[in-house]
């Protein structure tokens, strides 16, 4: 996980926490990313569980577009 953040602060790689269950994640050094799904509330705890795979899902998208050079983007959700 050390190198994998590394590599996200160099900018070669993005790390996006998936969020599943409760857990003390904030304090560790994921705690500085932006979680999935929405509000970094945990899959578990969502009344629709389908909803909260959606968010993942659609972060995961826009981190994927977001990280291409403009005119490799062929589908963009804005």
């Amino acid at each position: 996980m050390q190198r994998a953040l590394e590599r996200h602060r160099e900018g070669l790689i993005n790390v996006i926490p998936v969020i599943v269950r409760p857990a003390d994640w904030q304090h560790t050094p994921l705690g500085e990313l932006q979680a999935l799904p929405k509000g970094a509330k945990p899959v578990v705890e969502w009344a629709v569980k389908d909803r909260a795979w959606l968010s993942v899902a659609e972060g995961v998208r826009r981190a994927l577009i977001d990280a291409l050079p403009p005119k490799l983007v062929i589908y963009s959700h804005q």
